[in-house]
């Protein structure tokens, strides 16, 4: 077993605990609505309800930006609704974003959609009342950064092995960020380690993710969907046609042929089947004293090796992850 699949649960207690905290507010659900579904055949008696299965119950889990609704007051509440009121009723879309086509020569390659903040780098940034001291970094940093736009100082620290990292996705997959951060911060980190801009053939920022907010508990959440991104099946095969009679290329892409790399349990809610569970990184590793390096990038290449030559990346990452068991029994889902 690799050292990724033995670091693959990777759910941090402070954010299961916060987020089953209110999950478990809206578990009262009447069991004759749960014996309801089962008849209809829409729930199996034992069988856990993943994203894709709650949108055949209901048709909008996410609401648009602004947009406001108080399911009791405004409309009837159906069944399907009040069962499905989980934390999906608390997520709000942000941007609706897409995707430009795939390059001609990315075809035939896989899609990663990755993050950089504590995979790839991890970055520090001082408190104005605390300093300094609050930073948990064993390692010198990299580069001491000062982000004038923002009058941020920042301290920033490479993992080990990044660039091999970086070389190999670069020849061998199609690699997208997918970062919860935003642009202005985003755009000026990648500078550091991409100067040139030849890794990511394109870029989603903050406003691609979902808002999971809940205020009364203090909840505030940006959460990754790359389902908007993937072709469904009620596309079917269809081929968009343009006026001079051509194929326009589109631009969504294979649910088989996509991963998406990040450290964070939320990010995995509504993509259970195309993940690779990643190791955190905060430059505070204690072997690092010991002259030691994080050899995670280079186990992850050899993941990725074997993701490659998969027909589909979905068996194969349920296998090694068990990415939907392990939400379900940590009651994310």
């Amino acid at each position: 077993m690799s050292k990724l699949e033995k670091n693959s649960i990777a759910f941090y207690p402070e954010v299961r605990e916060k987020v089953k905290a209110y999950i478990d507010s809206y578990r009262k659900e009447d069991n004759e609505i749960i014996q309801n579904f089962i008849s209809k055949g829409l729930l199996e008696e034992i069988t856990p309800m993943s994203y894709r299965d709650q949108q055949k119950i209901t048709k909008v889990l996410a609401q648009e930006k602004g947009e406001e609704s108080d399911y009791d007051s405004d409309v009837p509440v159906e069944d399907e609704v009040r069962f499905s009121r989980r934390l999906f009723n608390y997520i709000k879309i942000q941007d609706h974003v897409q995707l430009p086509p795939q390059r001609d020569y990315d075809k035939g390659k896989k899609t990663l959609f990755i993050e950089i903040d504590d995979l790839i780098i991890h970055t520090f940034i001082p408190d104005e009342n605390i300093g300094y001291i609050a930073n948990a970094a064993t390692k010198d940093a990299d580069k001491t950064l000062f982000l004038e736009d923002a009058t941020l100082n920042i301290m920033y620290y490479e993992r080990d092995y990044l660039h091999e990292f970086l070389e190999y996705i670069d020849k061998n997959f199609e690699p997208i960020l997918f970062t919860t951060s935003q642009r202005l911060y985003a755009d000026f980190i990648i500078k550091q380690f991409d100067p040139e801009d030849k890794i990511f053939r394109h870029r989603l920022y903050q406003n691609s993710c979902y808002m999971l907010e809940k205020s009364d508990e203090d909840l505030l959440e940006f959460i990754k969907d790359i389902n908007q991104f993937l072709h469904r099946p009620a596309d079917g095969d269809k081929k968009q046609i343009g006026e001079s009679g051509s194929e326009i290329p589109s631009e969504k892409r294979n649910p088989k042929d996509c991963l998406i790399l990040d450290t964070k349990a939320l990010n995995f809610i509504l993509n259970p089947d195309n993940c690779i569970v990643c190791e955190e990184y905060t430059a505070a590793y204690a072997y690092s004293q010991k002259g030691l390096k994080d050899r995670f990038l280079l186990d992850l290449i050899d993941d990725l090796k074997e993701f490659k030559e998969a027909e589909d990346v979905r068996p194969l990452s349920r296998t090694k992850f068990g990415v939907i068991e392990n939400l379900f029994s940590s009651k994310l889902v």
